[in-house]
Formats: structure tokens, C-alpha cells, sequence
């Protein structure tokens, strides 16, 4: 989300979208379906939401989800601000529904990177969380991964541009120290 309606509490963001479209573009390079929702409202984002925890993704498949644009810490967490938030409104679009939707969505492999001010405030519930989903839901018995990679602590604002520039440079030449490197997979 690079545009809101409200900009007088949540500011534009205009390196958010950029830098979704070019990890979108890098990962369908690697054979990723990709789908981006730019400047969703509240309605779009939950109904995204909702599509994503219905899917039913192939066994062994991986998912990737980014959000960018502006959060804030809540009492379960992280909200995600979409284009028509206001900041009176009550949290609808949070760290918790993301993974939420994630994990119901057949994925066996998720990882969900979280580009927003005080986005630490939503991995760890939001993981404890992914637990306990996991726990309820049909398991085929194959190996199943979640990680949750916030670009800011609980307590930081995030600053423009940073995590997406450094998460795009570890697209495309992979980590720059060697030990790394050689656990790091071409694919």
C-alpha cells in the first residue's frame, strides 16, 4: 500500500508498491504464480484474505506473501493498514489474519515478510499463532515450514525503501557472506 486516503495520519509510501512489483517480478522468474494487490481498501484486503485461506495449494508447494506500506502495533499484534484506514477504525487487516490465511491455505512452505513500522509487533503472535492453526488442520504427513521476517522491531519505525532494497539484492545475488553462500539454494 502506497497511497492513502488519510494521508494526514498515514503518509504515502511511493517505494512500497515499486518494490512489490520487482519481487514480484524476480520470483516469477523462479517460476512463482504471483498476484499483487496494490492500494487495496479494507474490503479488498480482507476478501484477499479470505481467498487465500480457501485456496488449495498442491502439496509441496511454497507461498510468499509481502505486505508493504504503513502498521501499526495492536494488542494481538500487528494492523495492516489499508488505502481507506482510519486510525480510529478498528483493527480489521492484522499480522494474525495474514498468517492465518496462509497456513489454511495448503502451502507446506510459507514465508511471510512484513515491511511495515513496528512489524516485530506481529511476528511473534502471529507465529504462535501459525502453531496452533497448524495443529487443527488436515497433515498429510509432509514437512511444513513457516517463518515470518518483520523489517522493523516492535518498538521501530521502519525507514522507506530499506527492506525492500536489501530483501531484492538477496534475490538476486543471494547472501554476500561466503559460508552463506554456500548453503544458499539457486533456487
Amino acid at each position: 500500500v502506497g497511497n492513502y486516503t488519510h494521508e494526514e495520519h498515514f503518509p504515502p509510501l511511493p517505494a512500497a508498491c515499486s518494490e512489490v512489483q520487482e519481487v514480484s517480478e524476480l520470483l516469477s522468474g523462479y517460476r512463482y504464480t504471483t498476484r499483487i494487490v496494490k492500494d487495496p481498501t479494507c474490503a479488498e484486503a480482507v476478501q484477499t484474505l479470505r481467498e487465500l485461506g480457501k485456496s488449495s495449494m498442491p502439496l509441496g508447494s511454497g507461498l510468499v506473501v509481502l505486505w508493504a506500506g504503513h502498521g501499526e502495533p495492536v494488542p494481538n499484534g500487528l494492523m495492516l493498514i489499508p488505502c481507506d484506514m482510519d486510525r480510529r477504525e478498528v483493527a480489521v487487516v492484522t499480522s494474525a489474519n495474514l498468517v492465518d490465511a496462509a497456513a489454511r491455505s495448503g502451502a507446506t512452505q510459507i514465508l511471510i515478510l512484513l515491511d511495515t513500522c513496528h512489524s516485530g509487533a506481529g511476528a511473534i503472535s502471529a507465529i504462535e499463532l501459525a502453531s496452533k492453526i497448524r495443529a487443527v488442520l488436515p497433515n498429510d504427513g509432509s514437512p511444513r515450514w513457516i517463518g515470518i521476517l518483520p523489517s522493523a522491531l516492535e518498538h521501530e519505525r521502519a525507514q522507506e525503501g530499506i527492506f525492500g532494497s536489501h530483501l531484492l539484492k538477496l534475490l538476486r545475488e543471494g547472501p554476500s557472506d561466503p559460508e552463506l553462500r554456500l548453503r544458499w539454494s539457486a533456487h
